[in-house]
């Protein structure tokens, strides 16, 4: 999950993340936090597994998080 609003975005995809794993056992989901809009440094993150500047920025943080990146 990307977003920039802590409250909705993120703790969103952390209550997706718990469910799938209560139901198969895995959690796949993880949160990227950017900078770029709602949220300020210095709030409170609510648990957000990355922090990017922006959207190109998370982009680029998954493609290398699944080997995915040009090296």
């Amino acid at each position: 999950m990307i977003g920039d609003n802590p409250a909705s975005d993120i703790e969103g995809g952390i209550r997706i993340g718990k469910h799938n794993l209560e139901e198969t056992g895995v959690n796949n989901w993880k949160t990227i936090l950017l900078r770029s809009g709602v949220w300020k440094e210095g709030e409170d993150t609510k648990g957000a597994h990355y922090i990017c500047d922006n959207m190109r920025a998370a982009y680029e943080l998954i493609l290398k998080e699944h080997g995915l990146d040009k090296k």
